[in-house]
């Protein structure tokens, strides 16, 4: 993970810890760099998991897997969210902004240098086991700090925040071994920086948000037989957004102008929405895009069946609390949700949905929370806590 990031990880366990506690009225805490104690006060007997409670990965509902001195991890099940009881963390590199888990059988980490690392997921006991050829050798002289994956888990796209060039792999869907595609890296002209990016619903095209708005939006066709990427035209596009997120249902890019990891304080407070053109990918605002919000948001969770909208917005600057919106999958407008913003749960600064969309797991100030999600109404509610300082974090059930 870069300097800044950890500099910025800082700053949001230090002042987002101090301003939620202080007012969420459900805890008595004490908190520190990386050391946090509660108990719960009127929560209904939430499990603060604190390295010695533990779960097994068999009676686990929902598994979690972040970098913390390696790759640790997490089950959660009812009210408990606790280590996982005879897990043995794999070694791995401490700069990946995020770790992807595919098909609920493999796991990638970016290492922050030159390669990547595979594992495989063994469910039951939820052992990581280096997959063969692990670790694997990004193309170019750039290093690799996120891994995303297509809806169809074909490729993997590996991109490095420093430099605008994305390697792509096949994946094996048998052992998940990774292949580098030739031609890799990919990049283009104006592509300074692959810092976030995301694979539309249909998996033909690829975006990578640049760190900043006015930096834009980098877009490319995806080959559907080899996945060499070839630049979409009029890329990058100007579209008011760093953060990139697509919905995995109908033909929609959404996002924020700030992002996490960039140690500034958000402003602005909307949501930006855009139509994917299915034939040329090009993104277009839908109708009354930007979605004004209460807060600034640095982040969107799309639930997997694609119905709602979730704004974390603690990341840094005066922390505020999620906000939750449904989203037409027609018309891609956004509705405020009863509720929103969520001000009885903790504040979050990254959150990712379990597979079936009825738990997310949120990094928060003091570590990690699961929060049940009602699939019909877009509810949230607050389950379990794990003390635990974490940035990438992958979530399978």
């Amino acid at each position: 993970m870069t300097t800044r990031v950890w500099a910025f990880l800082i700053s949001i366990v230090l002042l987002a810890s101090t301003l939620w506690l202080a007012s969420c009225g459900h805890y008595v805490c004490s908190t520190g760099l990386g050391d946090s104690t509660c108990n719960g006060s009127g929560n209904g007997g939430l499990n603060q998991g604190n390295g010695t409670t533990t779960i097994s990965a068999g009676s686990a509902t929902v598994l979690t897997y972040y970098l913390s001195a390696g790759v640790a991890g997490a089950g959660f099940s009812g009210s408990t969210f606790a280590a996982l009881s005879g897990f043995t963390a794999p070694a791995a590199g401490s700069a990946a902004d995020n770790i992807t888990l595919v098909n609920k059988k493999f796991v990638y980490v970016p290492n922050g240098d030159n390669t990547v690392s595979g594992y495989a997921l063994t469910r039951s006991s939820g052992a990581l086991t280096a997959i063969s050829g692990s670790p694997f050798q990004i193309g170019g002289s750039g290093t690799a700090d996120g891994a995303w994956t297509d809806p169809k888990a074909r490729f993997l796209f590996v991109g490095s925040e420093g430099s605008g060039d994305v390697s792509v792999f096949t994946i094996n869907q048998t052992t998940g071994a990774l292949t580098l595609v030739t031609g890799s890296p990919f990049t283009a002209g104006g592509f300074t920086s692959a810092d976030v990016m995301a694979v539309d619903a249909s998996g033909k095209y690829l975006y990578a948000g640049q760190g900043v708005p006015s930096a834009g939006v980098m877009g490319f066709s995806i080959n559907q037989t080899t996945g060499a990427l070839t630049p979409l035209p009029g890329a990058p596009f100007n579209l008011s957004i760093a953060q990139v997120r697509t919905t995995p249902v109908g033909e929609f890019l959404m996002g924020t102008a700030e992002i996490q990891d960039a140690g500034t304080s958000a402003t602005d407070t909307h949501v930006y929405v855009y139509a994917i053109n299915s034939n040329t990918g090009i993104p277009s605002p839908v109708s009354g895009s930007p979605f004004t919000t209460t807060g600034a948001p640095y982040d969107v969770t799309i639930s997997p069946n694609g119905k709602f909208v979730y704004l974390p917005e603690a990341a840094s600057g005066t922390p505020a609390a999620m906000e939750g919106f449904s989203f037409n999958q027609s018309t891609g407008a956004l509705t405020a949700l009863s509720g929103s913003p969520f001000t009885s749960l903790p504040l979050t600064t990254l959150c990712l949905f379990d597979q079936a969309g009825a738990v997310m797991i949120c990094s928060t100030s003091v570590g990690m929370s699961a929060l049940g999600a009602n699939a019909t109404t877009g509810a949230l509610t607050h389950a379990a806590d794990l003390t635990a300082s974490t940035f990438g974090f992958a979530v399978t059930d």
